[in-house]
Formats: C-alpha cells, structure tokens, sequence
C-alpha cells in the first residue's frame, strides 16, 4: 500500500492470531509500537483516509516492484525525497506553534504558493492534512510513551481547548485520549 501511494501509510495497530513470540520486540519495527497478540485473527489498522490516496504506478512499474520481492514488501516504505516527507521532516523539527503559514512554506520550499498547492493536490494531499497527521502521530506518541496530562499534550500540539483535541482523537483513532492511553495499543 505504501508503495502504490508513494508514501508511508503508518500502521496505527498490528494484531497477532498467536502468542507473543520470544523474538516479538523486533515486530514494533517491523509492524508498529502498538501491537496486541492471542487476537481471533490477525489484523493491520491504519487509517481509513488513506484509501482515498491516488495509486502513483502502473503495471509496468508494478512488475519492477514484483521482481523486488519479498524484501521489498517487508520493508518500511520511506520516500525521503517525496513533498509529503520533505514538508513533515520541516515541521517535525519545530513546535507546532512555529508551523509556518502556507505562504511561508512556500518560500522555505523554494516554490510559489500556485505551484506547491498544485503539487501536493496532485499527491491527493493538502498542507492542512500534512499538519493533522503528524499532530495526531505526536498526540499518539505522547499519549503511549509520555506522563504528560491530556491536558497539557493538547496545549503543546496547538489545540486552543482540549475539546477540540478530544474531537479531533476520536476522529483519527476512533477513540478518546484518555480511552487511548488504557488501551493495551496505548
């Protein structure tokens, strides 16, 4: 999927039919950190949006991909070169507070404003997308690996009232913060 799309589609919760493995710790690199076992079935979850992306190959580009296989299918995809990438790292290296305004993004790429919103409507992105996604990427590492109250994760990552943040989690994850955190994917 990652592939067909030309960026990273994260897994959000990878599900195991078994025990845990002695060997289990490699599968948060290799799936997700968020891993559940002795599930009914095995499962992958990621977010619906992203079956909305446009397929970026054809079938030519597909059998070059096949001929890589299965290594290639095993892999984390990373496209460091792609504006998806490029736009996140940039923002990623600063508070949300500090996100630049389209314009300013802009000029940082080096782009006019016409021709970066072309780009990214090309990839079936927006900038405004961009911001929410890796938001929710940051709540979420905060919500499974920090001590920080809801609170104050939802001041850090901009939201004016932790309402907002609370309507804005339950439509990524489908789930309350707090719900989050207790969940063994928390």
């Amino acid at each position: 999927m990652n592939w067909l799309v030309r960026r990273r589609v994260p897994v959000r919760l990878a599900g195991f039919a078994y025990p845990e493995p002695a060997h289990g710790a490699e599968y948060k690199a290799m799936y997700s950190p968020n891993l559940v076992f002795d599930q009914p079935r095995t499962f992958l979850r990621f977010d619906a949006a992203a079956l909305r992306l446009p397929v970026r190959h054809d079938e030519r580009s597909l059998k070059n991909f096949l001929a890589g296989a299965p290594l290639n299918v095993i892999l984390k995809y990373s496209d460091r070169q792609s504006l998806y990438a490029k736009i996140r790292h940039a923002l990623r290296g600063r508070g949300p507070e500090r996100w630049p305004l389209f314009a300013n993004l802009a000029a940082e790429l080096h782009l006019t404003e016409s021709t970066l919103r072309r780009r990214l409507m090309a990839d079936g992105i927006s900038y405004q997308l961009i911001k929410d996604d890796l938001r929710r990427d940051l709540a979420i590492d905060a919500l499974s690996h920090g001590s920080e109250s809801i609170v104050a994760i939802a001041a850090g990552l901009g939201f004016a009232e932790p309402g907002a943040f609370h309507r804005a989690f339950k439509k990524w994850t489908g789930v309350r913060p707090g719900e989050y955190r207790r969940s063994p994917a928390g």
